[in-house]
């Protein structure tokens, strides 16, 4: 593929100003804020709705059809391998040039056999592998795609043998995305291939590569080259997204876009690229411009062309993504944030509009033009095509860098860097190759991955840690404003929580994990956390604390008043005698919380007695997540929750006595959720507006209480709720009828009524 001399034009760090982000922001009135929250829950229904629809593919319906039936060819009706092979899986290549379309087919194969109407393959998995091949990574995907859950299983041989549990009996698919071979990863491919052999015979493993060579580093019994698409199908392609709502009676559009389209020799990167662009842009003169521009000849001066049509922030935000290596999942809120605290984004003389609202436009322009992609099977995690990740690094400059190796080098010097990823697997090593070679005092952001680093004490610009940063003295980094992982406190000098007092730039969520015999309500006055006015996230994690004495424990917590904007609040592991002033009486604490909107409490001893009544902390409280507290009751005046809309209660109770839910939830509920708790619920006719009601394994409950009409949704699950609620005439089964979508299982039968997804 030819590359564009455009692309040597390098955009300096100077072109885009860095704005002072430190400057106080007032804050909202408590509307604003909920007109905020409400804005981001409905753009969370719009993107699950999204993801739902069927993404149209184009020209791809016969390699469909050749492929699939090349699948079951491998194994006869009953199950049996008919190959030779002693393997209970076949592997099949798909191999092209980047750009080609080969992650599109594989998706597209996916989607037609999770549809199919035999049920060939269970599971079905997706797996972007790209340059660097950790196999615990790809364990950890496996399982998710399997379970719908991350896995905290750490070790490469639990994780290995714990997929093998979940693939045991079962035919899979599994698609390796984007492989690449490297001499070094032959011991992990083989351990990867071991785990893949506890499948049943006929599983298929799909390879999408660049090359031959990695379907055949793992035995392919068959390789299929992308052809590119036919002619037609192509110009379906472009057109299809260049003239989405555009209006072309006389033909106008059509006729340009041909010869447009001609210009791009079927490469289907630079069909979307040009095609979203020109769609955004629905003007005569602007196409009749873009088909005389020859950069069009080039796939990569296609991208490089998009790339200069995006605003001047939103291509330093662009750049930024360099950072991380080639297929690393990107999640949108951290990058956003990334973006906020590097100066990156800037709401101009907007002074109403919120950062984080600015770098979600910038996140969805880069989203829209393809700059990033929406991993189809993982609703949260964004990449970069491989392509459009070698232009970020081409026009990133000097000022972002990479160590993925620990005993090589970025081509590049990085002595100058600003932004540093580390990614080895030595972690001391690691640690090692970047003290001696960077300029520590220079950099800006720090993101290691599953690496612990000692004594990196000289990073006083250091705006962005994310991984594990082991290093006494984080008070010196006091322009730190956001870190992603635990400051852990403990009794060694150093460790201190009196280390926050200073980083008041601090901003978004703030995690803290105090452990035994470490901090006195002192040390956490010394903290001062109400001066971390940007920080709208709080976790307290209590380990190990001091089991004879939770007088102490309280008395910590007592001095950890959190800021007065912060929205969300969790407490886990709290063993202390009582709760916080600032929690309780908010009237008493001018700088205590005002607009929480969701408390979690996790194993948490001590019980919640009850909700003041002049407690400004809880009156816009839209959610309480209740787990592992072993309490007798829930609060008794839960009705002082005027704002609540959801309700989750998760391995609660006591085993002497039952947790009783009635008359005193609020009538503001729209959604309750229990998982083994020993609880019962008496009284759910006032919750008028409640429409979604999930029970999960409560042994205890018998019989459902009369349930509101406003139900729209009902999940219920357990040996005998279950049982009787799958019983017609059952008083159980008589309660739900009115309810439109039902799932009823009992472990050896399951009913479903009109359980199809619906739009929000």
């Amino acid at each position: 593929m030819k590359k564009s001399n455009l692309l040597n034009q390098q955009i300096s760090s100077s072109e885009i100003p860095n704005k002072d982000t430190n400057n106080e922001r007032s804050s909202s009135e408590v509307t604003a804020k909920d007109t905020k929250k409400e804005s981001s829950s409905r753009q969370e229904q719009i993107d699950d709705w999204y993801r739902k629809i069927e993404r149209k593919v184009f020209g791809r319906d016969k390699d469909l059809e050749r492929i699939c039936k090349m699948f079951r060819k491998r194994s006869d009706p009953y199950g049996k391998a008919s190959c030779s092979s002693s393997k209970p899986y076949s592997v099949f290549g798909i191999h092209g040039i980047a750009g080609s379309g080969k992650s599109t087919l594989a998706n597209y194969i996916c989607d037609h056999e999770k549809k199919a109407e035999d049920k060939h393959f269970d599971p079905i998995m997706f797996i972007h592998v790209s340059v660097t091949f950790r196999v615990e990574k790809i364990f950890c995907d496996m399982l998710w795609d399997i379970t719908n859950m991350q896995s905290d299983i750490k070790d490469i041989e639990s994780l290995g043998k714990k997929l093998m549990e979940k693939l045991k009996g079962r035919r899979f698919l599994l698609v390796l995305d984007d492989l690449w071979i490297k001499g070094e990863n032959q011991k992990e491919r083989e351990i990867l291939l071991h785990a893949l052999s506890a499948g049943e015979n006929g599983s298929i493993i799909l390879v999408t590569a660049q090359t031959e060579d990695a379907a055949s580093a793992l035995g392919a019994q068959e390789q299929i080259p992308i052809q590119d698409l036919e002619e037609v199908q192509y110009l379906k392609l472009f057109m299809h997204h260049a003239l989405q709502g555009a209006v072309d009676d006389d033909g106008t559009f059509q006729r340009i876009g041909r010869s447009i389209a001609k210009k791009l020799h079927r490469s289907p990167i630079a069909a979307v690229a040009v095609g979203r662009r020109l769609q955004a842009e629905k003007s005569v003169t602007f196409w009749e411009t873009t088909v005389n521009l020859d950069v069009l000849n080039e796939t990569m001066g296609v991208l490089w062309w998009s790339y200069q049509q995006l605003g001047v922030d939103t291509r330093r935000c662009f750049q930024y993504c360099s950072t991380f290596p080639k297929g690393y999942m990107l999640e949108r809120d951290e990058l956003v944030r990334m973006w906020i605290a590097q100066g990156f984004v800037n709401a101009g003389s907007n002074e109403i509009e919120e950062l984080e609202d600015v770098g979600m436009r910038y996140f969805q322009e880069l989203l829209k033009f393809s700059f990033l992609q929406k991993r189809i099977y993982h609703s949260e995690a964004y990449t970069i095509h491989d392509l459009l990740h070698e232009l970020a690094e081409r026009v990133a400059g000097s000022d972002f860098s990479r160590i993925v190796d620990s005993s090589v080098l970025p081509a590049k010097d990085i002595r100058s860097v600003r932004h540093l990823f580390i990614g080895s697997k030595d972690a001391a090593q690691g640690a090692q190759t970047t003290e001696k070679n960077l300029d520590l005092g220079n950099l800006r952001t720090l993101i290691i991955v599953e690496t612990y680093t000692k004594g990196m004490t000289n990073l006083i610009r250091l705006r962005h840690i994310q991984g594990q940063l082991v290093s006494p003295n984080v008070g010196n980094i006091t322009s730190l404003q956001t870190m992603d992982d635990f400051f852990h406190v403990t009794k060694e000098q150093g460790y201190e929580l009196k280390q926050l007092k200073h980083l008041n730039k601090l901003r978004g969520c703030l995690k803290i994990a105090v452990h035994e015999n470490a901090g006195s309500k002192e040390e956490a006055l010394e903290a001062d956390l109400p001066s971390k006015k940007r920080v709208t996230d709080l976790e307290l994690w209590f380990h190990g604390r001091i089991k004879n004495n939770p007088d102490i424990e309280a008395e910590v917590l007592e001095g950890l008043c959190p800021p007065k904007d912060l929205q969300v609040l969790t407490i886990e592991g709290y063993k202390g005698s009582r709760y916080p002033s600032w929690m309780l009486s908010g009237q008493q604490h001018p700088d205590a919380p005002k607009y929480l909107r969701r408390l979690k409490l996790r194993d948490c001893r001590c019980p919640l007695a009850s909700f003041p009544e002049d407690s400004e902390l809880f009156m816009h409280l839209h959610e309480l997540f209740i787990s592992g507290c072993e309490w007798d009751s829930l609060p008794e005046n839960m009705e002082r929750l005027v704002s609540l809309q959801s309700l989750s209660i998760v391995g609660c109770g006591h085993s002497k006595s039952t947790m009783v839910l009635g008359p005193t939830l609020p009538r503001s509920l729209r959604k309750i959720w229990v998982y083994r708790s020993n609880l019962v619920i008496e009284n759910m006719e006032h919750l008028v507006t409640l429409e979604s009601l999930d029970i999960h394994d409560c042994d205890s409950m018998e019989v459902l209480p009369t349930l509101p009409r406003s139900l729209k949704k009902i999940y219920i699950s357990g040996e005998v709720l279950g049982r009787t609620c799958q019983e017609e005439g059952h008083e159980n089964w008589q309660k739900i009828q009115h309810i439109g979508r039902r799932r009823i299982s009992s472990g050896e039968k399951e009913t479903f009524v009109r359980w199809e997804f619906q739009a929000p």
